[in-house]
């Protein structure tokens, strides 16, 4: 009847309880927050993801689109074909490991066992779908899966007393690092990628100067005499 942690809050009175009930309304409103944005972009599921049209047109013409700017959070991210949901699972996903996890038992092995199950989940889902438009956020989200799942594994390992003598912390930090690292490696890629495309157009624009600046009235001259000479009088 008294919470575990502060027993001077008596969990039977009608104040207690009234206080739960109004919380759990609030939380269950807050909740379907993503089913609102679920229903925002199946309004314009038409231009987010139109049968039979390059990816690369869609991303063009829901960039232009003024009707989907206040959205643009929801879908930016996403291929066409994930545009429309994946948003919403991914944060009723964040839900799940950040509060049902936590309550799901008052066992740590257990939870432990249970953040497992629900990070395999969470890889396959990543794999399967391949959601972002840049592939290397594809290859970071799956690699990040499987942190998640590691991190989980060691907690289990040490909750069971199975590593008592082995390096477990040190693992688990190596194993959560690498992701950042993951994570410098495609972003200076990305960059050094950006960055050679910005000097390819501007030596493209160069040369274009450069063929302009040298341009004179004898420069196409055999061209035109000889659409002259061929020319139907």
């Amino acid at each position: 009847d008294y919470l575990r942690i502060d027993t001077s809050v008596n969990c039977s009175t009608t104040t207690f309880q009234t206080f739960s009930l109004l919380n759990g309304l609030v939380i269950s409103a807050y909740l379907t927050v993503p089913l609102l944005w679920l229903y925002l972009l199946h309004i314009h599921k038409d231009t987010l993801n139109p049968p039979h049209t390059d990816n690369d047109l869609v991303y063009y013409i829901r960039a232009q689109d003024p009707l989907l700017r206040p959205l643009k959070f929801l879908f930016v991210p996403y291929t066409p074909s994930t545009a429309l949901y994946f948003e919403a699972i991914e944060m009723y996903r964040r839900v799940l490991f950040i509060c049902v996890l936590p309550i799901l038992s008052s066992h740590s092995d257990r939870r432990a066992a249970f953040g497992m199950l629900f990070s395999l989940g969470s890889l396959e889902l990543f794999r399967t779908t391949q959601p972002f438009r840049i592939p290397s956020t594809n290859l970071l989200a799956s690699v990040a899966q499987y942190s998640i799942f590691f991190t989980y594994s060691g907690g289990l390992v040490l909750e069971t007393g199975l590593g008592q003598n082995e390096p477990i912390g040190l693992i688990l930090l190596l194993v959560n690092l690498s992701i950042a690292v993951i994570a410098l490696i495609i972003a200076w890629r990305l960059h050094f990628k950006e960055r050679k495309l910005k000097l390819e157009k501007l030596e493209q624009t160069a040369t274009s100067l450069i063929w302009a600046c040298e341009f004179s009235n004898e420069k196409f001259k055999t061209t035109f005499d000889a659409i002259i000479e061929h020319s139907v009088p």
